[in-house]
């Protein structure tokens, strides 16, 4: 046994000449194209917004590499008949526009360095007041060719990336509350809590809580006391972007409350609006009237004041 296991050990062998050794194959790819389409939502801005770890490109490759590899992409988006776009609302059933070549730009020739393995790569989006916030929007690309001898992987050599578009109100909050109810907070109990507003159209948000994973409002029983939400109640908060005054509406799916705004409440003069100034939100609404006035035996009422911390 010790001489048969010997004699593998000749030249032909080192050679692989009898085909017991399998070489490395070298390839580079999107590692994101096993979750393609990627999701970004772009702020409605007149700014230069620089995306950042969001697409990258790997060596599929054990270690790291010997020398610099450099990729070529190529941009495979195209126009809404032809393209990877197209290709995908085809497959999809959906409607997403091609995202205007003129405001976005990404490197098409990039180097992974000598010892290094991966790379990100930045998406540059200019001027985006011209997008529909009610619209989705897309790029694609993919890899053509490498150097050093690395392949492209073939079934992981195109990504999608899709955009949503925020509007002006969209970002993470400090919500200053105030809530009634004519039994479990009869005493309009203060609470601060940390919220989202999530675009759905031009110019409406709806408010999503973190801590519960979906579209709340929070309140609290006593001031200080625990946050907590009713069900079917999702606040959508619209601006009107003449007046910034604001109007909320109820968009829980199956809801039977409908909101009114501010009348009968006793805190009188409150104007639920639009502060741009200081990006602050004031709204206050409530449901359960007696002839549209606020009753303190059957009406619930929230007081809040949403301050704008950044975008989400």
């Amino acid at each position: 046994m010790v001489v048969a296991m010997g004699c593998l050990k000749d030249k032909d062998f080192e050679a692989q000449r009898y085909g017991l050794q399998i070489a490395e194959v070298k390839a580079v790819a999107f590692p994101g194209a096993v979750s393609s389409p990627l999701s970004f939502g772009l702020d409605v801005s007149a700014s230069t917004q620089v995306i950042n770890d969001l697409l990258y490109l790997t060596l599929e490759i054990n270690g790291v590499a010997e020398t610099d590899v450099v990729v070529t992409l190529t941009n495979t988006t195209g126009t809404a008949l032809s393209g990877d776009i197209a290709a995908y609302n085809a497959a999809n059933g959906t409607n997403v526009q091609v995202l205007p070549s003129a405001i976005w730009s990404v490197p098409l020739t990039v180097t992974i360095p000598a010892g290094s393995k991966n790379i990100m790569i930045p998406i540059t989006v200019t001027n985006t007041t011209g997008l529909n916030p009610n619209l989705s929007y897309g790029i694609g690309l993919t890899i053509a060719n490498a150097t050093a001898g690395y392949q492209v992987a073939a079934n992981m050599k195109k990504i999608l990336v899709i955009f949503s578009v925020k509007n002006a109100y969209d970002g993470k909050y400090t919500l200053r509350g105030q809530f009634f109810h004519p039994t479990a907070a009869p005493g309009y109990p203060t609470f601060t809590a940390s919220v989202e507003m999530i675009t759905t159209g031009p110019s409406s948000v709806k408010m999503y809580f973190p801590p519960f994973a979906g579209f709340y409002h929070p309140w609290a029983q006593t001031t200080g006391g625990p946050l907590t939400a009713f069900a079917l109640q999702e606040p959508e908060y619209t601006v009107n972007s003449a007046t910034n005054a604001i109007t909320v509406q109820n968009t829980a799916p199956g809801a039977v409350t409908f909101y009114t705004m501010g009348k009968g409440y006793n805190n009188a003069g409150y104007n639920s609006r639009w502060d741009p100034a200081t990006k602050t939100m004031y709204a206050n609404f409530g449901y359960n009237m007696v002839g549209d006035n606020f009753d303190a035996s059957m009406s619930r009422m929230w007081i809040d004041t949403l301050i704008r911390t950044g975008p989400r």
